[in-house]
């Protein structure tokens, strides 16, 4: 990559985004918050503007903008591990010891449903934080922030999908997988409590 000229004066406390380019061409040029890459797009600085002057450009990226990466998918994949869960947790065992009150932190399921829901929580941070540099990278401006997720994976999907859309016309697609696992998930829990509900009252014996 050919090495571009620092702009003058320094202004390496600028926040990344799309400014006027600083060797004076008419096109705007993305400044990474330390120094200028060779991304630009079209646009015009505004009449009596120095040719390095970080006047902010419009919040919208080119048409060619990434708008997905491999983060941000696997963000959106993460509730399928709740079928995990479902399939490892044996309520009926659960209900029979309940008389001993250790009994549910000794059952398999229950540990792997835990751990599980570490996973998928402190894996949601962690990826929401890269996906955010590469939409950085990308160029998008003040992209949708990645601590949201501390909330929740699906808060940065749905913040993230918005913002995303709105810059790039498009984007969306994560937040459709995401709602369509998690409704999918919750049928799947419902179906199998009901079953666990109609099973356990079926063999409760009627009082006489």
């Amino acid at each position: 990559m050919t090495d571009l000229p620092t702009p003058s004066p320094p202004v390496q406390n600028t926040p990344a985004g799309w400014y006027p380019d600083h060797t004076g061409a008419p096109q705007l040029r993305w400044w990474d918050g330390a120094a200028w890459t060779e991304r630009v797009s079209p646009g015009t600085p505004a009449s009596g503007v120095a040719p390095y002057s970080l006047r902010p450009a419009p919040l919208t990226v080119p048409a060619n903008t990434p708008v997905y990466n491999v983060f941000i998918w696997v963000i959106a994949l993460l509730p399928l591990l709740g079928i995990v869960t479902l399939l490892t947790i044996n309520l009926s065992a659960l209900v029979a010891s309940s008389s001993d009150p250790l009994a549910m932190y000794r059952d398999p399921g229950y540990i792997t449903s835990l751990v599980l829901g570490w996973i998928v929580y402190g894996g949601a941070v962690v990826l929401a934080y890269f996906d955010r540099k590469r939409l950085l990278r990308d160029g998008y401006d003040r992209p949708f922030h990645w601590a949201w997720t501390f909330f929740s994976g699906g808060v940065y999907v749905i913040g993230r999908s918005v913002i995303v859309g709105r810059r790039a016309g498009h984007g969306r697609a994560p937040l459709w997988v995401w709602v369509a696992i998690t409704v999918f998930v919750i049928v799947i829990n419902v179906v199998k409590f009901s079953m666990f509900v109609a099973d356990l009252v079926g063999t409760t014996p009627l009082s006489s």
